[in-house]
């Protein structure tokens, strides 16, 4: 008896080792990749046009565009959610609420149901702005038409007003507002280049 007693508890002491080392052989591999998926995640581009620099997320398609409109940038796998960002002339330095209200009257023509839901002034990383939310009807799509929800930040720069934008699906619109945060902080202007 005493002979398998000493082995059970061999046997038990070699089990508890075991099992203890599959926990921590599992707490390391969740740990790196959560650190790999973050880093992976948190990779982003850097974009200069026409003296307007920012960064977007490594994987996101970028596009240049014409006219007061500098750039477009958007996740390939979330289509709805844009980033945008536009120099429009300011001649006499007007203020922003002017140029807002000019602007929306421009969106009001060319978007279905456009509708602005709030407008504020705002200071941004220490830079008075004016902010614009509104939401608008994409019936352009098959299906159901959408309903989408955008936000526009004005900023002064020198004879121009830098506009940049967030347009996405209401239903995804709070989550891109919080990623768009990052993409906000990141963009500045140099005139002349």
């Amino acid at each position: 008896m005493s002979i398998t007693s000493s082995q059970s508890i061999r046997q038990l002491k070699h089990d508890r080792l075991s099992t203890l080392a599959v926990g921590v052989v599992t707490l390391v591999a969740l740990v790196l990749g959560t650190l790999l998926k973050s880093s992976v995640e948190n990779r982003s581009q850097h974009i200069e046009r026409k003296g307007i620099t920012a960064s977007v997320p490594a994987n996101w398609v970028t596009k240049e565009s014409a006219g007061n409109l500098i750039f477009v940038s958007w996740d390939p796998f979330v289509p709805d959610v844009r980033y945008s960002v536009s120099l429009e002339s300011n001649d006499g330095d007007h203020p922003l609420v002017e140029v807002a209200m000019l602007r929306n009257i421009v969106l009001g023509k060319v978007l279905e149901a456009f509708r602005i839901l709030d407008e504020t002034p705002v200071i941004r990383r220490g830079r008075d702005g004016y902010k614009v939310t509104y939401a608008f009807v994409d019936t352009k799509v098959q299906g159901l038409p959408l309903v989408l929800q955008g936000v526009d930040y004005y900023f002064p720069e020198g004879g121009k007003a830098m506009i940049i934008s967030l347009q996405a699906q209401e239903r995804d619109y709070d989550e891109a507002v919080f990623r768009f945060e990052s993409f906000l902080d990141s963009v500045s202007y140099k005139p002349g280049e």
